[in-house]
This record gives structure tokens, sequence and C-alpha cells, in this order.
């Protein structure tokens, strides 16, 4: 019982993710062209300077303001915005300087993929790399552990919108990246920069496929607590945890969050001399779009598949 009765996640806010391991001028840029013609040979030769960047201060500022002002209050979010002469701190990694260049403090993982991150104020890029156009997080107004980073970037003509949650560091040293499900974030970037798949919500979460995609409230709450309960094995059961749901339409990534505490006022709990009132440990976990249940891991922030059939 050790692990469920002390304030087991919460107390990792000491440690920090690096710990464990003017006039508006034209951004646009013109494309140009000089011709120099040479009249013994009458050739003509053609050099481009430059080429046209995806993204522009201007689309910049429409970003800014539609999640500042529109989408992340919404979502009862505050936002700031991060670059690389004014970072951020996300649980002790410059964001987004510390994710990017030779001196990582810790590796972005991107689904898997590790690709070299740099910073464009255009969205144009080299061959391998993955350009890094706007950073947000919520870290600086919510209270831990419930801050979110997000990472717009564009490579080969697709853009993306990542998000993490990690509050941790782990042995591999990375920070783990999912691409956003929240439709509006998701569609409102690649409208922006013109390329990528925007998606409707119904692509997005997917066809629901059984019952489970349109569970209640509480029944999503008694899943999660149900689970957590079987993790501890007998005699605890859902009754033993409380549980705190946040709807689709209220979370970051359109999916139905849970937030499973112990109760320290069963029976069970008091038998082994749980203080009543006191915060426990948490557990978070969240319905995905083919409704089945998911649980975060606490090191590396990413959620995993615990249970596809419904049960409390």
């Amino acid at each position: 019982m050790n692990k469920g009765l002390s304030f087991g996640l919460v107390a990792v806010s000491v440690l920090s993710l690096v710990a464990c391991s003017g006039k508006r001028e034209k951004e646009v840029k013109q494309e140009k062209t000089t011709t120099v013609t040479t009249m013994s040979s009458q050739t003509t030769t053609t050099t481009t300077a430059s080429q046209p960047g995806v993204w522009s201060a201007d689309k910049g500022r429409q970003l800014h303001d539609y999640i500042i002002n529109t989408w992340g209050p919404a979502l009862g979010q505050g936002y700031v915005e991060y670059t690389p002469t004014s970072p951020g701190n996300f649980y002790g990694v410059s964001v987004p300087n510390g994710l990017m260049g030779h001196s990582l403090s810790m590796v972005p993982d991107f689904s898997g993929l590790t690709p070299k991150l740099v910073w464009s104020a255009d969205g144009n890029h080299q061959p391998g790399e993955t350009a890094l156009v706007a950073v947000f997080s919520d870290i600086e107004t919510t209270v831990y552990p419930s801050s979110h980073l997000y990472f717009f970037t564009y490579q080969d003509g697709v853009g993306k919108v990542w998000i993490t949650e990690q509050n941790q560091g782990n042995s591999e040293n990375q920070l783990y990246f999912r691409e956003t499900q929240n439709v509006d974030l998701r569609n409102f970037y690649v409208g922006l920069v013109g390329g990528g798949t925007g998606q409707t919500s119904a692509t997005t979460q997917a066809t629901p496929s059984s019952s489970q995609t349109a569970l209640t409230s509480d029944q999503a709450g008694r899943w999660a607590a149900a689970h957590k309960a079987s993790e501890y094995g007998a005699p605890y059961t859902r009754e033993d945890f409380a549980y705190r749901v946040t709807p689709a339409d209220q979370s970051s990534d359109g999916l139905v969050a849970i937030q499973v505490l112990e109760n320290h006022n069963s029976e069970n709990m008091k038998c082994v001399g749980a203080a009543s009132g006191v915060s426990s440990s948490s557990s978070f976990y969240r319905i995905n779009a083919k409704g089945e249940l998911e649980k975060m891991d606490a090191t590396s922030g990413v959620y995993q598949i615990v249970s596809q059939t419904y049960f409390e």
C-alpha cells in the first residue's frame, strides 16, 4: 500500500524534467530573380536568391491571438507564447531552446521520431530538419501537474501540432510529444500554413465503434477508478477511489480526461491508516477516440491503452 497512500505523483513537482536525467514590414519574402546577359555569348543565367516561406510574423500574430484570446479561454486555460529570445521553463527545460541545437536538455520525441528541430521564422528548413514556428504553454497559469506544452511544426509541406504533458525526466532523456487531437487548434494552424491535413471532428475523433465512445462523465470516472482498484488488488474496489472528469469539449485534446485519487474516507483506506482529508496520489486516464481507456505513464507522460472493454 505504500505506493498508494503517499502523495506520489505531486511529490515529483520538486523534480524538474532536467533533474531527472514600428511599422510592420511585409514579412512574406518575394522571390528575387537576377538576370545577367553577356553580350558576347548572348547567354542568360538566372539565380534564385530565396524561396517564399509558409510562415510569417503576420501568421504568427494570428495564431497568437487565436490561442490567447479565443481557444485557450474557451477551455479555461491561459497560454503564454515562447520563442528563442523569450524562452519559457517547462518543468526545468528551457523551451524552445533546450529542445533544439547541439546542447539539448532533452531530446524531443515526436511519436517515435527524433528529427533535428530548428527554429524557423518563415517555415523553411533543410532536408532532414523539422521547422519549429511557434511554442505555447499554460504552465505559468496552471497547477502542477496539469500543464500543456504545444509545438507547431512544419516539414516537407506538412504542418502539425504536437502536445506533451510530461512532467518528469526518464532514463532515455526524452520529452515525448504526440499529435494533438484537438480539431479546432489543428485546423486553425493547418489553415495558416496551407499544408498538412486539417480534419473534421468526425474524422479526428473517429466514428464511434461502440457505446464506449458515448459514456457519461460518471461512467468514464467509474471505469478509470475500477481500473485503478484492479492495480491495487484485493480488498480494494472502485469505491476506494475518487475521480474528477474533464469532458471532451473542455479538454485540450478533445478527449475525456479523468484524474483518479485515493478515497481516504473509504473503509478500506481507513483500515490501513489513510488520513481523511489528506491529498492522495493521482493517476491520469483518458478515453481515446476508439472508446478505449488509456492511462498516462507518470515517468514518460505517454498514454497507453489499459482497457478496451468497459467495466466498473
